[in-house]
């Protein structure tokens, strides 16, 4: 990712000039995010989704496939975290952040998706509580950014 022609960035959000703070601060973030989005996949707002008996919604496979593929990407987003961490705490080892960048990129699309599957499951089985979906979509639209301030910083690890 590091390779990409993205944007640099001189500074986060204005809550802070110094690119480094902000990207442990994102590290930080993701960590609670992906743990937040593990929570979302095996304790969901409407438990119905997941249900594969009679009245199940049609998009069931779908939305149990991509729940696993974004699990695993979870664990490997928190691995890639604390190795970024390390990465950005030590100054070196700029490869944590292509690593960083990418599962981030890889999680957050496929946040995108479950939220997708998700809204349209909880309408096939009249449920409405969207707030799994939502914060997935949330979650995708900070990893679009939080991955531009990552790039910014890449250069000076």
């Amino acid at each position: 990712m590091g390779g990409l022609p993205l944007p640099k960035l001189q500074r986060c959000c204005g809550c802070t000039r110094k690119l480094k703070i902000a990207c442990i601060l994102i590290a930080f973030w993701s960590m609670l995010s992906t743990s937040h989005s593990i929570r979302i996949l095996f304790c969901p707002a409407c438990s119905k989704i997941y249900f594969q008996g009679e009245g199940r919604g049609e998009f069931i496979l779908e939305i149990i496939i991509v729940m696993w593929v974004l699990f695993v990407l979870d664990l490997f987003m928190l691995l890639s975290s604390f190795l970024y961490l390390l990465g950005l705490f030590l100054g070196k080892y700029r490869f944590t952040a292509d690593l960083f960048m990418g599962f981030g990129f890889a999680t957050a699309v496929t946040m995108c998706v479950h939220g997708v599957y998700n809204a349209l499951q909880m309408i096939e089985v009249n449920c409405f509580n969207g707030s799994d979906s939502i914060a997935h979509f949330i979650y995708f639209i900070l990893w679009m950014y939080f991955i531009l301030i990552v790039n910014s910083h890449r250069d000076n690890m």
